[in-house]
């Protein structure tokens, strides 16, 4: 809520009737928060600590606030180990002092662990973090707890409930498209037709072909080193796009990292208004509304649509590709207008490999 009061104030929405109302409306029901809020699970915090570090990066142009952004980034990577995939992003946009700060925050935090409580940070680090890297939430039979302990703790309980302090709970309320990873779709495929790889290997790369092909983009078009706030936004944005399609463990949770999406393409939408019309312009508008509101359909009806189709199961994946490509396009329109004021040759490149 606080993202669209934000922008509100500072693009003057409240002079577009009724553009605050849909926009709240559309954040109060995008779906994936209703899982988050029934599974009781912490990516809005993620969400708030990588917002708040893209914001500290985007709006202010000091060393000492890009430390205390990738001191942000730190605990966001501490809470959700994917997020360590923007180091790359940081590196070939030459942000050291976001780097020096998210080591620092990054050490920091895993020390205090260590020393706070070291039988389970060890125990972590040691057993967890291999199981995860290797077989992601799962793991062999022999790393699950025994049948019976499980059946002896729900033996009098009906199938889909469970027990929590003497009271009863349904395990689930509504049936939810859990997976919104490309690696994990993609190691399904590859094992049906005999491949097997460690899940944080598909994952890696993944990322590494999404990033090399977004670098290419970056050194062919000769993007500034600065872009205007808007479009620099879009940039982080769509990394963290990125990072949600390359993880090993993207849940339907997670993609609550797409709603700040949908105040930046409100915000490039009014700023468009007051330009010459352009069709890249209003094509990556288009899909990025598709994308969002295909994240933003309930899952039910998805399911209720296309069952016993695989393509209920992409919904998410379709709606990050089309996010992905929509900030590409959005950020190539800002691009132009950037070399249409100062020329090509003013316009100071990303490193080259």
């Amino acid at each position: 809520m606080l993202f669209f009061i934000h922008y509100s104030k500072n693009y003057k929405f409240k002079n577009n009737p009724g553009t605050d109302i849909d926009s709240n409306c559309f954040l109060s029901t995008f779906h994936p928060l209703l899982p988050l809020l029934e599974r009781g699970q912490i990516d809005g915090l993620t969400l708030l600590l990588v917002t708040l570090a893209i914001w500290l990066m985007v709006t202010r142009n000091s060393s000492h606030t890009d430390v205390v952004a990738g001191f942000l980034w730190g605990m966001s990577t501490l809470i959700k180990l994917h997020c360590v995939y923007i180091v790359p992003f940081l590196l070939v946009r030459r942000r050291w002092a976001v780097v020096g700060g998210y080591v620092l925050g990054l050490s920091g935090i895993v020390l205090l662990s260590l020393i706070m409580s070291p039988y389970l940070s060890l125990e972590y680090l040691q057993k967890e973090l291999p199981r995860i890297a290797r077989f992601g939430e799962g793991g062999t039979e022999a790393m699950k707890v025994p049948a019976e302990v499980i059946q002896a703790r729900r033996a009098w309980l009906p199938e889909g409930y469970t027990q929590k302090d003497g009271a009863v709970y349904r395990v689930e309320s509504f049936r939810a498209i859990s997976n919104a990873s490309l690696a994990r779709g993609l190691g399904a495929v590859l094992r049906r037709i005999g491949l097997e790889l460690q899940l944080s290997v598909l994952s890696l790369l993944i990322f590494l072909g999404l990033f090399t092909g977004i670098w290419m983009w970056q050194i062919c078009r000769r993007i500034p080193s600065r872009l205007e706030i808007l479009e620099e936004a879009m940039y982080w944005q769509n990394a963290l796009v990125l990072i949600l399609l390359s993880a090993p463990l993207t849940w339907v949770m997670n993609t609550v990292w797409l709603l700040p999406i949908a105040a930046s393409a409100l915000c490039a939408y009014t700023a468009s208004r007051d330009r010459t019309p352009d069709a890249r312009r209003g094509l990556a508008l288009i899909l990025c509304a598709l994308g969002l509101l295909t994240a933003w359909v309930p899952d039910s009806i998805v399911l209720s649509l296309l069952m016993g189709t695989g393509l209920a199961q992409a919904k998410y994946l379709i709606s990050e590709a089309l996010v992905v490509l929509s900030l590409v396009l959005m950020m190539e329109t800002g691009l132009n207008r950037a070399i249409n004021r100062h020329g090509q040759a003013d316009a100071p490149a990303f490193p080259q490999p």
